[in-house]
């Protein structure tokens, strides 16, 4: 029996979990497949390949034939937006016909557990407790603090707590996309649950998350709940789950209060498996067609789990590449596009589809919070002298002309603010005309790829934020690739155009800081145009090498008119 893990990213313990209960069981491979060739997962499985992401119209097919070539008896998806495509009828038909099961419930489970508001009404539906939720016009009746999450979404990203009625503002005047829900203050649980192929509850292992970082479970304690397992299990039964599932819930010992339902592994599903529910285990026996017991409350309480991260090191020529089947991918989407000379659209970060200021400012805030608490001082003054201070002198001093002010002026103080600063989750939003066109350009069948520089912590958490892994196919941090791969650099454009499968000359990239962003795409023959940008306030510009490699090709006011010169709007 052969598994293919998708999605494989950094799950290297899943691979490894199912590599295990592979051999325990006579042997069998586990086949990895990712978008990315910097996922090091992938060179921890036994075969591995790079394959479209899971919007592209062709990604059934290439999972199918790759099923075939590679005898796949299970799959098992590990990422939210790739769950609904699996879960549809058409797909697990195409599928099923290669021998392959795949780890997915129904079209409408997924659904359910991916829209929190439809969750919380099937939750009432059926009897279950939630955290209360508010519509925007009995905020002003509420007791603060509020907890504020987008009703789409995943890993936490936008989700906040909100102590005061004008933080409601941006979930206000959009209820439709964000909840807003009483805060619950007290311990938060994860409760990896196990189904068989017909929905019929095997095991249910309870853990408490006592340190989570972006939405992950980074220190946890399994506990023997059976208030708990049985609530859950139930939620499992109603929910028609199958396979292994994430959920997530608040317990104060007495009553249950369901937060979602991931329909999938989770980050730390190693810590069931290590106290006696080998998940991957027990699905190759259910795969095989064995009647497996229930086992509720068969696993080892008090065990804790620590994770952390270790490091994977191959020479460049080691890392996998573009496999034939995607080039065949985007020789039929190129044919599918006669008419039009783009394929792909790439875009710049930072002040190209959002106001980088937002950012800033997001982090002012969250310093501005933390300076008050540990200070007892009144946080709005300090945002606003920190927003004065960054107009008048940039933001190179801020945080030190700051503590200076406040008496703190000390080494200390300043790493410990820049550390806030650097690791707050950002609440931003994208510039309106950035998200009609990414909207419009997806359903004209383009191509998304995204190119930024910066920390890559940082970079990926302002993505998260914007929630724009639902919509861009392919999104490269330059710092994930090593010294001397940032802009003006080719190498992030090149590996971008490999995972999108289309040539540079069908792809456009659009940016507006021209010391950087056009050099490289320019050099590999792609299509250049800058949008006018206000830049961030307080930050000079940089100086522009005197070389025309540098100069964008087209310029334009706005992304609008960009796209409109470029025959796309």
């Amino acid at each position: 029996m052969n598994v293919l893990i998708t999605s494989a990213s950094r799950k290297v313990g899943l691979v490894r979990a199912f590599q295990s209960a592979l051999a325990r069981r006579g042997g069998g491979q586990v086949v990895a497949v990712e978008t990315s060739p910097l996922a090091p997962a992938l060179y921890l499985a036994n075969r591995y390949f790079l394959v479209p992401p899971s919007s592209d119209p062709h990604f059934i097919d290439h999972i199918g034939e790759l099923c075939q070539r590679e005898s796949i008896s299970l799959i098992v998806p590990t990422r939210d937006e790739e769950l609904p495509v699996f879960a549809a009828a058409a797909a697990r038909s195409r599928l099923e016909q290669h021998g392959c099961r795949v780890l997915v419930p129904s079209p409408e489970t997924v659904r359910i557990c991916q829209d929190k508001r439809a969750f919380l009404e099937f939750c009432r539906t059926h009897q279950f407790d939630t955290p209360r939720t508010y519509r925007p016009d009995q905020c002003s009746h509420a007791e603060f603090p509020l907890f504020v999450k987008p009703r789409f979404g995943k890993g936490a990203r936008g989700a906040r707590r909100i102590d005061r009625e004008a933080d409601l503002r941006d979930a206000d005047s959009d209820s439709e996309h964000w909840l807003i829900q009483e805060f619950v203050d007290c311990p938060e649980y994860t409760v990896d649950l196990l189904a068989d192929f017909e929905g019929r509850v095997i095991s249910a292992v309870p853990r408490l998350r006592q340190l989570v970082l972006a939405g992950e479970s980074y220190v946890g304690r399994t506990v023997d709940e059976p208030l708990l397992i049985a609530a859950s299990a139930r939620l499992a039964t109603e929910l028609h789950l199958i396979g292994h599932n994430t959920i997530q819930c608040f317990w104060n010992g007495k009553q249950v209060k369901f937060i979602e339902v991931n329909p999938r592994f989770g980050g730390a599903a190693a810590l069931g498996i290590a106290a006696g529910v080998d998940t991957p285990a027990l699905l190759l026996r259910l795969r095989e067609g064995e009647a497996i017991r229930p086992q509720l409350g068969e696993f080892q309480s008090d065990l804790i789990m620590m994770r952390f991260t270790d490091d994977l090191f191959l020479q460049a020529g080691q890392l996998a590449s573009v496999t034939a089947d995607q080039v065949a991918a985007a020789t039929k989407s190129s044919d599918t596009r006669a008419n039009s000379t783009l394929q792909a659209v790439l875009f710049d970060l930072d002040n190209t589809l959002y106001a980088e200021e937002q950012f800033v400012a997001s982090g002012f805030r969250v310093v501005a919070q933390y300076l008050a608490k540990h200070q007892n001082l009144d946080p709005d003054p300090l945002f606003e002298k920190m927003m004065v201070l960054l107009h008048q002198q940039g933001r190179g001093k801020v945080f030190s002309n700051l503590l200076h002010d406040l008496g703190l002026d000390s080494e200390a103080w300043l790493k410990t603010l820049l550390l806030v600063y650097r690791s707050h989750q950002p609440t931003l939003s994208l510039f309106p005309e950035a998200q009609s066109a990414i909207s419009t350009l997806k359903r004209g069948g383009l191509r998304l790829g995204l190119v930024t520089d910066g920390p890559a912590f940082t970079q990926r958490r302002k993505i998260g934020s914007l929630d724009l892994e639902r919509h861009i196919d392919v999104i490269v941090c330059t710092a994930e690739l090593g010294d001397g791969c940032a802009k003006p650099s080719t190498v992030p454009f090149e590996v971008a155009l490999n995972l999108l499968g289309v040539p540079p000359a069908a792809a456009v990239y659009i940016g507006d800081d021209i010391s950087k962003d056009f050099a490289g795409p320019n050099r590999l023959g792609m299509k250049t145009v800058q949008i006018h940008s206000s830049g961030l306030v307080g930050i000079r510009p940089a100086n522009v090498p005197d070389d025309p490699i540098f100069q964008p090709q087209t310029k334009a006011a706005s992304l609008n008119e960009a796209l409109t010169a470029l025959g796309l709007l």
